[in-house]
């Protein structure tokens, strides 16, 4: 579209048409949004008229470069979307690009600066400034736009706001600079900014323009590796930030605002920030793990993991990397919270309490005494200043960082399973009540849909109840939102929809929104997963893994008493150890693979790193990743072995319940919805096999009356979720299941 079509468009009543062009079938504004978009529409085209009379190339329709407008253009692998953009060339013969934040606001006298640079309070609310939102979007194309590295291109931003409203509050401290170097324009500025247009875009560039529509995302969008560039060049001038975008770029700026103001008042507080997968929780937390460690100082601000793979990953690039920013040796295990109760001095604790607390020890016949969780407050005053246990002060720690809080262990939630330990002995209670009273200011980034494992059981409730009872204020308990942005899958927020849908009986007919940005494909053998991923490898991209729910059992890790096989070593050097993968493939031939690799002085590193000294380091195809493993983190391609735990079968998803036993992290609800078959079904139901009348028993998805089942599917389902959300570009499936291979085939269209 050239600026010359564009004004037509509007000036000749074909406001409607021009919108379903922009939008096209893909989204379909409400009526305020509809409203917001013709009026601002209208203001630009009075604007860019303006601009054009000033200098006539602005709307030449011959030479489409210049005149060449994006509308609601979106940031390669991102959801974010600029509302303007214009390209061409500027008087240094330069490509030149200009992005254009339109805002309808109208005239109120309720606009107020912000408690921190980003945010504006609007309408009574605090919300991102419109400067920090162009900011993001221009930082996103300089540093990371393919065409605008290729060219050398000059990227500037500002915002137009297409009402006469009073923009002061927008320029006063702390957004002045923010403002100066993206400065607002609003209805009454039109000849100003027509003027700037103008002088900025003095000539056409085609060629420019077209490859910058076609442009992708050039920096590596592994959390990990680009975490890891960032603390390299901490401190340098040339350093590159993880640039945020949109809801982002608010949350960052809320969670600093609230930091500072506990800073100022010494309360303590409790941020709380939500978002579903490739939302870029991560991004955030370590943005501001770096930004607050440079602010306030070294070593009293940590950034807590919730389980092994995340804490050796992450231990290896904040010590590895971090020296600059300090980071070195500031990862802690959540577990690393407990002051001191534990398997090794359970023993001394039931003695002591047993003569001074007898009420706090429960009889459990033949497993013997145990300590009641309920009173876990007691103990850990008691463990502090009676014990005077070393390292475990309250408001030790100025600010605790949780990422993946939603696999925090609550032992005291309704339903939790006993059955797991996970490194946490459960009588000390609460996870998170511990994370926050030895914390000044506590932030949990958490997604409560990726809580799969039978003891990840605390909710967003829970948080905010511990909380008040460590006297937290109400005010400063904090809620933020990342929903509706997505920085994995391709940018596409429809993907995930879909994905959300995909397994509660209406699935959503949105293929055609994702699938040219998204490669999904659906492979005839599992061999073929190999060979699709292979193909990027040899391309140089690396970042690749295959990966599978826990439906077939972790052998590989065993050594029976016969001493038959033996347990996988880093390298993979050792004799006779088992697949657990063992798949019929093309031509008769087998599949085979082993899980993760678990053990040996790397741990879980290997998933993510594969450093040197790893078979995965030669071959990132050689093992298996399991939900648990790789939740949290992303590559470019995966492959994902759709084994038969999860089955589609006459109209309805049905899980499989002798495969889905697998999954030892689930195996309390396993056992409870085993207890509920063999209620309903007698003896026709084989607990051994999980087989119906010799058949093996597949949970439909809604079994009313049966809720143990219903909680077993639904777990199963949280953990495609995960899988099916890892990759940042495509996804290969090999469904093991023909009538399931069949329908999700048919759902995405594919022969």
């Amino acid at each position: 579209m050239t600026v010359d079509t564009f004004i037509n468009y509007v000036e000749k009543g074909g406001i409607n048409d021009l919108m379903y062009d922009v939008l096209g079938e893909q989204r379909t504004p409400d009526n305020l949004e509809y409203r917001n978009l013709k009026a601002s529409y209208e203001q630009v085209s009075r604007m860019l008229a303006g601009a054009k009379k000033k200098n006539p190339a602005v709307g030449n329709v011959n030479i489409a470069s210049l005149g060449n407008i994006l509308l609601e253009y979106k940031l390669p692998a991102t959801s974010a979307r600029c509302d303007l953009v214009l390209m061409g060339d500027n008087k240094r013969n330069r490509p030149q690009v200009v992005i254009i934040e339109l805002k309808n606001f109208f005239a109120n006298d309720n606009d107020l600066p912000g408690s921190y640079e980003g945010l504006i309070v609007h309408n009574g609310i605090e919300e991102r400034h419109p400067s920090a939102q162009v900011k993001g979007y221009v930082d996103y194309c300089r540093y990371f736009h393919s065409e605008v590295q290729k060219y050398k291109a000059d990227v500037e931003g500002l915002v137009y706001f297409t009402q006469n409203i009073n923009t002061a509050p927008f320029y006063e401290y702390p957004n002045n600079r923010l403002t100066a170097a993206y400065p607002c324009y609003n209805a009454n500025d039109t000849d100003a900014l027509a003027t700037k247009i103008s002088e900025i875009i003095s000539h056409p560039n085609e060629k420019f323009a077209a490859c910058f529509v076609d442009g992708v995302y050039m920096q590596n969008r592994s959390i990990m590796k680009q975490v890891a560039a960032n603390l390299r060049k901490a401190g340098d001038s040339n350093a590159r930030p993880f640039v945020l975008l949109d809801g982002q770029i608010e949350g960052h700026a809320l969670v600093l605002s609230y930091l500072e103001k506990s800073v100022a008042s010494r309360e303590k507080s409790v941020i709380i920030v939500k978002g579903g997968p490739g939302t870029g929780k991560s991004a955030v937390a370590a943005n501001l793990w770096i930004d607050a460690t440079l602010k306030y100082g070294k070593g009293n601000i940590v950034y807590v993991s919730t389980s092994s793979s995340q804490s050796d990953n992450w231990m290896h690039i904040y010590d590895e990397h971090g020296k600059k920013a300090g980071a070195r040796f500031s990862v802690l295990k959540a577990n690393n919270f407990n002051p001191g109760l534990n398997s090794s001095t359970n023993a001394h604790y039931l003695g002591l309490f047993r003569k001074t607390h007898p009420e706090y020890i429960i009889n459990k016949g033949a497993k013997g005494e145990k300590l009641d969780r309920k009173y876990f407050k007691e103990y850990t005053d008691y463990l502090i200043n009676v014990e005077k246990v070393n390292g475990h002060n309250e408001n030790q720690h100025f600010m605790s960082i949780v990422d993946e809080a939603h696999a925090l262990i609550n032992p005291n939630s309704d339903g939790f399973n006993n059955s797991l330990f996970g490194g946490w002995f459960f009588a000390i209670g609460p996870q998170v009540y511990h994370i926050i009273r030895e914390s000044q200011v506590s932030v949990f980034f958490a997604d409560s849909e990726q809580s799969y494992r039978d003891n990840e059981t605390t909710s967003f409730e829970d948080i905010k109840k511990y909380a008040k009872e460590l006297g937290v204020k109400d005010e400063n308990i904090h809620e933020i939102s990342l929903d509706g942005l997505q920085f994995r899958c391709a940018g596409s927020k429809d993907y995930v929809d879909w994905i959300n849908g995909l397994f509660k009986g209406q699935p959503l007919d949105n293929v055609a929104k994702w699938k040219e940005s998204l490669k999904l494909e659906v492979v005839d053998y599992p061999s073929d997963l190999d060979a699709a991923l292979e193909a990027h490898i040899d391309k140089g991209d690396n970042s690749v893994r295959i990966l599978s729910s826990y439906s077939r059992e972790w052998i590989s890790v065993k050594r029976t008493e016969d001493g038959k096989y033996g347990i996988l070593d880093k390298m993979h050097t050792a004799k006779n150890v088992r697949y657990d993968f063992d798949l019929e493939d093309r031509e008769g031939k087998r599949y085979k693979k082993y899980w993760n690799y678990s053990t040996g002085s790397k741990g879980y590193e290997v998933y993510v790193q594969a450093p040197k000294g790893t078979a995965m380091h030669d071959d990132p195809l050689c093992e298996v990743g399991c939900p648990y493993v790789v939740r949290g983190f992303d590559w470019d391609y995966i492959g994902i072995l759709w084994l038969d735990d999860m089955v589609y079968r006459d109209g309805s998803w049905c899980v499989n319940m002798s495969v889905a036993a697998q999954e030892t992290q689930y195996k309390q609800t396993v056992s409870e919805a085993k207890e509920e078959l063999k209620k309903k079904y007698g003896r026709h139901f084989n607990e051994t096999t999980m087989e119906l009348d010799g058949k093996p028993y597949l949970i439909p998805y809604n079994s009313p009356g049966m809720p143990s089942c219903e909680k077993l599917f639904d777990k199963v389902f949280k953990a495609y979720r995960i899988l099916l959300s890892r990759a940042m570009k495509g996804v290969y499936l090999y469904i093991l299941d023909k009538e399931t291979r069949v329908y999700i085939k048919s759902l995405i269209k594919q022969k």
